[in-house]
């Protein structure tokens, strides 16, 4: 991951709703910001102050206070202050399951996806604003913001969402589909381009090229990503920190903590104590 140590941010975290798969996050980027990167969460993100610029949907796009930012999980984006200059950002992040059960309000189907990594709508981002605002400055009870932030989450899902329609998969999609299940079962190991394309039976210059076509990453980045997101799910649940160094494939504890600061925004220890 480049511009590493260009980095210079604060952030915040919270999570509002016990025992719900919700975490709130703000942040302010001076100049700064993260190259591509992914989440296994649903997240939905406004920038409150300022103006950042972003790879979504495939492409750089600008974003201010009007627009709000709506990316599925295991999919590419970025976000960068301006030169010289910085943006706040709040955010929160949904894991699958929680969102499911919204979803079960509105939607005949349980798979529904984001159309757009960028919805235009200047009143929901406002509501938004509003909702994160009034709740860092603990202006609200835990059930009005659970209320209200279901009201607003179920806005931007009736706004923006299409369901998801299975079978119809070209066979490249199916190959990049079991080459990232095998990555994820593996992350422990020291695998090879020869272990996954051996897996989906292409040749490994062949799935060098189809899979950066299809994740905008290089294999070796895209695993990174994903054992980074395991160790946020090990930290999460108290596992000893030199445990998830081994258990998600890392060299040792510095490599660990280097990649997740980088990734993160805090080290393995800070994150962990969040949620313990």
């Amino acid at each position: 991951m480049k511009n590493e140590k260009k980095k210079n941010f604060e952030s915040k975290l919270w999570k509002p709703i016990e025992h719900e798969d919700v975490i709130l996050s703000k942040s302010v980027f001076n100049d700064s910001g993260f190259d591509k990167h992914i989440h296994e969460e649903f997240v939905i993100g406004v920038v409150s102050n300022g103006q950042m610029n972003g790879f979504i949907d495939g492409t750089t796009k600008s974003v201010n206070k009007k627009s709000i930012v709506t990316m599925n999980p295991d999919t590419a984006h970025s976000n960068w202050s301006l030169k010289h200059h910085s943006y706040s950002q709040s955010a929160v992040n949904i894991q699958p399951s929680y969102l499911t059960k919204l979803l079960k309000e509105n939607f005949s189907s349980k798979q529904v996806y984001f159309k757009t990594g960028l919805l235009e709508n200047e009143t929901l981002s406002n509501e938004f604003i509003s909702l994160m605002t009034e709740f860092e400055k603990n202006e609200l009870s835990t059930i009005d913001y659970e209320c209200r932030l279901i009201e607003v989450i179920n806005k931007i899902l009736l706004a923006n969402t299409c369901v998801h329609e299975e079978g119809g998969l070209s066979k490249h999609d199916i190959a990049i589909i079991r080459a990232k299940e095998y990555m994820q079962d593996n992350l422990s190991l020291d695998i090879t381009l020869d272990d996954i394309s051996s897996e989906i039976d292409v040749s490994k210059y062949h799935f060098l090229r189809l899979f950066k076509k299809y994740t905008h990453f290089s294999p070796h980045v895209y695993l990174m990503f994903k054992r980074l997101e395991q160790a946020k799910k090990l930290l999460q649940q108290g596992l000893n920190i030199i445990d998830v160094v081994y258990s998600c494939g890392f060299s040792d504890q510095s490599h660990l903590n280097k990649h997740f600061k980088a990734y993160v925004g805090l080290t393995p220890k800070v994150y962990q104590k969040f949620f313990i």
